[in-house]
Order: C-alpha cells, then sequence, then structure tokens
C-alpha cells in the first residue's frame, strides 16, 4: 500500500508516466536485440553495434529528462490549478490562482489575467449581493409603515413576502 502513495507523490505526472514506461521497455528490447546481435556478429560489427546503442540509449535518457522537465514546467501547474480553481467554484471569490516564480512567464501572464477577472468577477457578487440585501430591507420597511397606516392588503402582503423570500433565498 505504501508503494501506491509513493508512486502517486511522485515528481513525474501521471500524464507522462505511460511513455517512459514504454521508452523504459524499448530500452530494454533493444539492450536485448543487441546482446543476441552480439552473439553473431564479429568484433569490428559489435563495436559498432555496441557505439550505435550507447549513443541511442544516451539520446533515450536525454529525452525521458527532457520530458520529465517540460511537463514539470509546463503541464504541472495545471494541476495545481485545478484544485484551486475546484476551490473558487463554490464561491470563494476572494481566493486567487498562485504560481511558482520558475514557471513559464506566458502562463504567469495568464493567470494574472484570469486573477483580474476573478476579482471583477467578485466585485459584482458582492454587489449583487449588496443590493439584494438592500432591497430585502426595504422591502421589510415597506411592510412595516404599510401595517401602520393600514394600507396594505393580504394579498399585497403576501406578494411581498414571497419576493422577500425569494430575495432571501438568492442572498443564501
Amino acid at each position: 500500500m505504501a508503494w501506491k502513495h509513493t508512486w502517486k507523490k511522485s515528481f513525474i505526472p501521471k500524464k507522462i508516466r505511460l511513455p517512459i514506461l514504454v521508452i523504459s521497455l524499448l530500452t530494454l528490447f533493444f539492450i536485448y536485440a543487441f546482446k543476441k546481435l552480439s552473439e553473431v556478429l564479429e568484433p569490428p560489427l559489435l563495436f559498432i553495434l555496441i557505439s550505435v546503442a550507447l549513443i541511442a540509449l544516451l539520446f533515450l535518457g536525454l529525452l525521458v529528462a527532457v520530458t520529465i522537465f517540460i511537463t514539470h514546467r509546463f503541464i504541472g501547474p495545471f494541476d495545481r490549478l485545478k484544485i484551486e480553481m475546484d476551490n473558487i467554484k463554490p464561491g470563494h471569490y476572494n481566493k486567487r490562482l498562485r504560481l511558482r516564480k520558475k514557471d513559464n512567464k506566458h502562463l504567469r501572464s495568464f493567470i494574472t489575467n484570469v486573477d483580474n477577472v476573478l476579482g471583477e468577477f467578485e466585485k459584482i457578487h458582492f454587489s449583487k449581493k449588496e443590493l439584494l440585501k438592500n432591497v430585502e430591507s426595504e422591502l421589510s420597511g415597506i411592510i412595516s409603515v404599510s401595517e401602520e397606516e393600514g394600507s396594505i392588503k393580504g394579498k399585497q402582503k403576501e406578494s411581498i413576502i414571497a419576493l422577500q423570500k425569494k430575495i432571501g433565498s438568492m442572498l443564501e
């Protein structure tokens, strides 16, 4: 059970684990094939074959390292951003998205724009809530003044109370 936790928390993103596994299996296959060929070939051809195999292995290793680096810098932040967006969705509009300083500058620029949009949305959301509170308060005032004057009838009062309840449900 502990190995599953370690694998999930590894620095290799889920999206590239399969390609790395495929590259590793291909490497093992080529090593096996070169071993079988070395049993058949003469020493000068064997030296060339081993040289080509080592160059291919170095290239594959470099490819894996570059792939991990690129995904760590470009794809990795999106997993964190997805979690942060899930936290914002329920109505926590005051939260902002965060990136590491070393993350891609274009991604940071995009997130800055998203944060600005969130800020504007937060202002609109709280303005709407404030408006609804004021309308609800005014409706309560209308009901109380009308009851004191005796100018409100049953249906009117029920309509105002129903509207007040609708507004109250919008505030929740």
